[in-house]
């Protein structure tokens, strides 16, 4: 199977604007936001700036996708940014053209959420609102699809594509519901194909804890597909 890079910035956009300690220009309370790059048609995406209002916040080398062969622990902290409206740029060095597409240029996150912005292409860009409330004793899994449509996947322990799936129809741009599992070492098998061969895309087995929350991420990588693991508590 090949796989090219998986990107991936964890951002923290400092406040100001007339609120201190990361609250809304309303004077409300911050959101949390992380950022996924993953988008393999983006131009020099080894050294990305981002900006918010105009300011550069953070210029990131990013990793590869084999930094993070489970739960990307390294990588998906939260930080905070403002609530409301802010002007939301990403730039590749020496260019000021924004590669955030023009619906996502102001983003606007509601108080107290958190949130994952994906910059899938240079054409598409997603934003899933995250559950950091845990299931106690228990873990909390959702895959979203950023790379196709219409994806089916499987989770056990084993990787078996026996039965009918856990999850189905996952639309491009569309996650799941949270399921409950109980803790241990679980593989993501989805119905996407590697050339001829089904069911191909996997990731795991990863190591899920007690009280965590995971998003599983499906991304185009340009002719195949990869999946990230992040935490959402």
């Amino acid at each position: 199977m090949r796989y090219s890079a998986l990107l991936l910035i964890a951002i923290c956009f400092l406040c100001g604007c007339g609120s201190s300690g990361g609250g809304g220009r309303d004077g409300g309370q911050p959101a949390k936001l992380r950022v996924i790059v993953g988008g393999w048609d983006l131009p020099s995406i080894s050294n990305l700036s981002v900006k918010v209002d105009g300011a550069n916040v953070e210029t990131v080398s990013y990793p590869s996708q084999f930094d993070c062969p489970e739960v990307c622990q390294q990588l998906s902290d939260y930080m905070t940014v403002k609530s409301g409206g802010v002007n939301f740029e990403i730039v590749a060095p020496g260019s000021t053209t924004n590669l955030v597409p023009s619906e996502f240029q102001t983003l606007n996150l509601a108080p107290n959420t958190q949130n994952t912005f994906v910059l899938s292409s240079s054409t598409a860009s997603y934003v899933f609102a995250d559950d950091g409330a845990a299931a106690d004793g228990s873990v909390k899994l959702r895959i979203a699809s950023v790379g196709e449509g219409g994806v089916s996947a499987w989770v056990n322990t084993d990787g078996s594509t026996a039965g009918d799936p856990t999850v189905s129809g996952i639309e491009l741009g569309s996650v799941s519901s949270y399921l409950t599992f109980t803790p241990g070492r679980y593989v993501v098998t989805t119905s996407l194909s590697c050339l001829f061969t089904p069911n191909c895309i996997k990731i795991g087995p990863a190591a899920l804890a007690a009280n965590q929350n995971v998003t599983v991420y499906i991304l185009n990588e340009g002719q195949s597909f990869s999946m990230l693991i992040l935490a959402d508590n």
